[in-house]
């Protein structure tokens, strides 16, 4: 009975790997990114008494899914917010802190069918997953072989997970390895500060994000002495400018203090859209995509039906030059010889002041060429033919008749 459970079991897993590959190859994956907060408080006061959870938040990018810092309650609100812990790609653990790592060993052992399905990935500090003097490890060896992977990452460390870039920042914190996150992704880049107080350098980490998430317990900064409170968040967000900030892990004295009103005069400060997060709350990421990451975001269509209006383009514009070149070759060009002629000039024939210099004031001199008729003999011989055919005269008497209507001509052929 157990070898009959366990081979239903690997048929099972079989195909639910078939029924997502199939889904890829038909149906195609649909480009989305997403931020669900699955607990947005801080500390006892807040969490101990249920009026904030602190599940830590999912990042949903195409088919890869983050689950970063699940605190208590993460798997239990998970579920309320149809996020399946199986599709789970990677686990990130800022630091070992109960409220940011209670519910790791949990949600790996659902994202693994307790190991049967060996798979994922968990990026966390040094202190979660080995112990030191001041802290117990948060990863437990039985789970470890379950992952496909665990990964140290200390501050400026990076590790690439798909075609998603994870950088480690700096903090500053009561666990000396903590750790932020930064996502480079195809469309966004995003920051997670996790648990730090404000230091020379904090705002560096940050710079060049689309979207910024802060972690700010506290009011003032009387109580800020591990973390970031309300006049920190304002200073980092004026420098980073991102295109959202988000504000989240509120202490009993944010929340008493209205999260939203807080929320509200940070924006006023900094000019730039701000959000109390809110337990449950889904924000569509690609709405702050950078420009050139929207468009990669449809990748091929957009960028080749744009392609392909630059071609129709193109050619719109050479088959308008090429008719206008041919309409422009169609057109004959006034010659000078014609102008010339006109005139009764031959273009290589001097002027009538000049061959009357050279001849001394005697008759016009012409540069003809042998058998070359001027001008004048074309027009004889033309109304020579025109007379001879109208009249039936004979070539005198139709010579004769041409003179005396053409006195002009007339006189040129005496002087010849």
């Amino acid at each position: 009975m157990l070898v009959l459970g366990i081979g239903l079991f690997g048929v099972f897993l079989f195909c639910e790997r078939f029924i997502n590959l199939g889904r890829y190859l038909f149906v195609g994956v649909k480009i989305h990114a997403s931020i669900t907060f699955l607990g947005t408080g801080q500390g006892s006061f807040v969490v101990g008494r249920n009026l904030l959870s602190s599940g830590g938040f999912v990042i949903q990018l195409d088919e890869n899914q983050f689950h970063v810092d699940p605190g208590p309650n993460a798997l239990k609100n998970a579920a309320q917010n149809n996020i399946n812990p199986r599709a789970t790609t990677a686990l990130l653990v800022s630091h070992s802190h109960l409220n940011h790592s209670n519910d790791v060993n949990a949600v790996i052992d659902a994202m693994t069918y307790s190991g049967f399905d060996r798979k994922g990935v968990l990026v966390a500090n040094k202190a979660a997953i080995n112990s030191d003097e001041n802290n117990l490890a948060v990863l437990r060896p039985h789970y470890r072989d379950f992952l496909e992977r665990f990964i140290v990452l200390e501050a400026g460390q990076r590790v690439g997970i798909n075609d998603i870039e994870i950088l480690a920042l700096k903090t500053k914190h009561a666990e000396q390895s903590a750790v932020g996150f930064k996502f480079f992704t195809p469309y966004f880049t995003l920051s997670y500060s996790s648990d730090t107080r404000y230091f020379p350098g904090l705002i560096e980490e940050y710079k060049n994000s689309n979207v910024l998430i802060l972690n700010v317990p506290y009011l003032g900064k009387e109580d800020a002495k591990d973390n970031l409170c309300i006049e920190d968040a304002i200073r980092i967000i004026k420098e980073v400018n991102p295109r959202l900030a988000v504000i989240q892990h509120f202490g009993i004295k944010m929340v008493k203090g209205d999260p939203l009103y807080q929320i509200r005069e940070i924006q006023k400060a900094t000019k730039v859209q701000t959000i109390a997060a809110k337990d449950g709350m889904v924000i569509d990421l690609l709405s702050y995509a950078v420009e050139q990451g929207q468009r990669i975001l449809h990748f091929s269509s957009q960028k080749k039906e744009k392609e392909a209006q630059d071609e129709l383009n193109t050619g719109k514009e050479e088959k308008i030059a090429g008719k206008e070149a041919g309409e422009e070759g169609k057109r004959v060009p006034e010659q000078p010889e014609a102008k010339e002629m006109e005139e009764g000039l031959h273009p290589e024939q001097p002027k009538q002041e000049e061959a009357d210099e050279k001849a001394g004031g005697g008759g016009r001199e012409t540069d003809e060429q042998p058998g070359q008729e001027t001008a004048e003999e074309i027009i004889e011989e033309a109304d020579m033919e025109t007379a001879m055919e109208d009249s039936g005269k004979t070539e005198d008497a139709a010579e004769e008749d041409i003179l005396k209507s053409n006195e002009p001509l007339r006189d040129i052929l005496k002087d010849d």
